[in-house]
């Protein structure tokens, strides 16, 4: 992301913010680190998605290793806290996924679900990849439910909800 659209995401926030009562966001890059198949085992158990080929596993956290893998999974974030989305793809082969791999962050009242931010990224088939995305916003997010979906290709991959205390 260029430092001016970081800017304008960011100004757009604090607009956000103070025009309303949802969850305003600031999200800073994201990064793809490509991993070796002998390292993917995780010793903090991140979540498969339910019964897909692609062998996809997701996991959030507050912090992340350098190869993007969660540092102690959680689903209870405090306002400033960095929530950080951890997304291990390659099939169940070890042949790895190629494709755009999509993070919509959304806040949840209720029925109710207002997209926050949308970011994606293109997967190239050289390894299996852990992708990591986050949220955060220097204000604090607003306290309640959040999810993030992802998608490679526009297909959906998993849903993780979340909440802000």
């Amino acid at each position: 992301m260029t430092k001016r659209l970081q800017i304008a995401v960011v100004t757009l926030a604090v607009l956000f913010h103070a025009c309303s009562d949802k969850a305003p966001v600031n999200i800073s890059d994201s990064r793809t680190h490509s991993t070796p198949p002998e390292t993917l085992q995780s010793e903090h158990d991140p979540q498969l998605v339910g019964g897909t080929p692609t062998g996809t596993q997701i996991t959030l956290g507050k912090a992340i290793d350098p190869d993007n893998t969660i540092v102690s999974p959680t689903e209870a974030f405090e306002k400033t806290d960095t929530i950080y989305v951890s997304v291990n793809t390659g099939s169940s082969t070890g042949t790895p996924n190629a494709g755009t791999l999509t993070a919509k962050w959304s806040y949840r009242t209720g029925e109710a679900i207002t997209p926050l931010y949308e970011e994606s990224r293109k997967l190239i088939a050289t390894g299996p990849t852990i992708s990591e995305f986050h949220l955060k916003n220097p204000q604090g997010l607003a306290a309640g439910g959040y999810q993030v979906e992802l998608l490679l290709d526009d297909r959906p991959v998993g849903v993780r909800t979340f909440t802000v205390q």
